[in-house]
């Protein structure tokens, strides 16, 4: 049941009763102003009637509020009697759960495109004759796909999809009602401070749009891995998929599962929750204000929980060509994305026009505007990310441009490569890496900023590294001269920015040891920090 106010009116509660006629009370629904009744054909789990009234409150201001289309959103008005020369607050509550976003406040049911105000509450602090009247809250279209975040609003971590087949396992005790679900090892949660930049945190969630602040068929798939995929294939009465729920504190992510007892068969609803461990769970106990999720928008007109480049490394142009004040980072996405304001992306195609070999530099190439999925590409940026620069949008396969560039084959036509750290074999969700003699990182060492030796054995998820071996093949180049190329994005010798590969150290037989007798390489010392090592009982120094 919806309720919907009549004009200059706005809802206020739902009461129940007994028999319909007194002894009416206010009662407490989940979704703003929607009622959900699950009703079975067994007398013995529900009565034979339910009473429910919507109760609503007359708008006695001067400044009045009121949604534009219905089944988006709502609104609420504070003071609802405000007066001129007082102050008075809107708020809109849009249907996140479906994808809809708060676009802006105008006094125009029909105008999307100019509004008086996009902010959310929206605070009038002095109302007078000439801003009274009756503001229309607009919302964004609900939408079958959408690409978002989902942040638990009491602990403020970001919930991330590690998948390991049949990973989603149901408990029930058949006697004390114990029961929910059990992931192990996917749907993790991490602080909000590692999720700046990360692309684990990225869902692609489809659904059927309900109205009223319902998804229901809900799938949160990342990196081609879905929920619904992490169900066990014979436990048919845990196969339900998700359903999202749009409420006054946020949005409840819930499966309902059928339990049989001697009683009969009973239908249960368990909720996605965080309790403080590595993992998500769902528990049937509602109570809880860990039950509740921020379902963030990945749209440019959206910057709450906005997802983007998390450079940590700024390039200091010491004794390299180019300018200071950029920052850089590497990214690998199964996903495509659009570059926001400011951020570029370069790849290194395996190509002799990119090869300077009288100058050793090697030049990458700008990727305009879009950057393909399963693409490893280097991103230049203008600041640190917090949240609202250096932002990168996902895009679905409708939303691709005709014209948008088709993937980088890894190595065909780039020498970056990636990782992501989704198995579906219950594998280390880091990559093994083998093969490390050709294998460099972007990283600051000593200040200097370029392409360094990977030395641990695994490869951190969703960022790219740059792969030579297939240009020492292609070129018959040794590894030596390889790595004493400079790497440089755009022309140096038209101010663009570049980055210097760290100066060739000393090629030697055998491992290498630091002075606290800590190996640190094998046969080479390149990459390695300024300093003095031990190798075959002799020393050897990193300038």
């Amino acid at each position: 049941m919806y309720a919907q106010a009549n004009e200059q009116y706005i809802f206020s509660k739902w009461q129940q009763s007994n028999n319909g006629t007194n002894n009416w009370y206010d009662i407490t629904v989940s979704n703003n102003n929607n009622i959900q009744i699950t009703a079975t054909s067994d007398s013995r789990w529900n009565p034979d009637y339910f009473y429910f009234r919507a109760v609503f409150e007359k708008q006695t201001g001067v400044v009045k509020v009121a949604v534009a289309k219905e089944g988006r959103g709502s609104v609420s008005i504070n003071p609802v009697n405000n007066q001129v020369g007082g102050q008075v607050t809107l708020t809109a509550t849009p249907d996140a759960s479906n994808g809809v976003h708060f676009l802006g406040w105008n006094k125009d049911p029909n105008d999307t495109e100019h509004f008086i105000d996009t902010r959310n509450p929206y605070t009038i602090d002095i109302i007078t004759s000439d801003n009274l009247g009756t503001y229309y809250a607009h919302f964004s279209k609900a939408q079958e796909s959408i690409y978002c975040r989902i942040q638990n609003k009491a602990t403020k971590r970001f919930l991330t999809l590690y998948g390991n087949k049949e990973a989603v396992k149901h408990f029930y005790d058949g006697k004390d009602y114990d029961d929910g679900f059990i992931f192990d090892r996917s749907l993790k949660l991490i602080e909000e401070s590692s999720a700046k930049g990360n692309p684990m945190t990225v869902f692609l969630r489809s659904g059927t749009p309900a109205g009223a602040g319902i998804t229901n068929g809900v799938n949160l798939v990342a990196y081609n891995i879905g929920y619904n995929d992490l169900l066990p294939e014979d436990a048919a009465t845990n196969q339900y998929p998700l359903t999202m729920v749009t409420t006054n504190n946020g949005v409840q992510i819930f499966t309902s599962y059928t339990t049989h007892t001697d009683d009969g068969d009973m239908t249960h609803d368990t909720y996605l929750t965080d309790e403080g461990g590595d993992y998500a769970v769902m528990q049937a106990d509602n109570t809880k204000n860990t039950i509740y999720w921020d379902v963030f928008l990945l749209e440019e007109e959206n910057t709450q929980g906005s997802f983007g480049a998390n450079a940590k490394a700024e390039f200091s142009g010491n004794g390299t060509y180019g300018e200071n004040g950029k920052y850089y980072t590497t990214m690998f996405t199964d996903f495509p994305y659009r570059l926001g304001d400011g951020v570029k992306a370069y790849y290194l195609p395996l190509s002799p026009e990119t090869y300077d070999e009288k100058n050793k530099k090697v030049h990458f190439t700008e990727i305009a505007d879009i950057v393909p999925g399963n693409s490893a590409v280097v991103l230049e940026c203008p600041s640190d990310y917090d949240g609202t620069n250096n932002r990168l949008f996902p895009l679905l396969p409708e939303d691709l441009p005709e014209d948008a560039p088709a993937s980088l084959p890894y190595p065909d036509t780039n020498l970056l490569n990636g990782y992501i750290s989704i198995s579906n074999n219950g594998a280390d969700p880091n990559k093994d890496v083998n093969n490390k003699s050709s294998m460099f990182i972007l990283s600051k060492v000593d200040g200097d900023l370029g392409w360094y030796y990977y030395t641990n054995d695994y490869m951190t998820p969703n960022k790219a590294y740059l792969d030579l071996s297939p240009w020492d093949e292609l070129y018959h180049q040794n590894e030596r001269l390889a790595r004493e190329l400079r790497f440089v994005f755009g022309k140096d010798d038209d101010g663009a920015t570049g980055i210097i590969a760290p100066k060739y150290a000393e090629k030697v037989d055998g491992p290498l040891f630091d002075l606290n007798g800590r190996r640190v390489a094998d046969g080479d010392a390149y990459g390695l920090k300024k300093g003095i090592y031990v190798t075959g009982g002799k020393k050897i120094v990193v300038k």
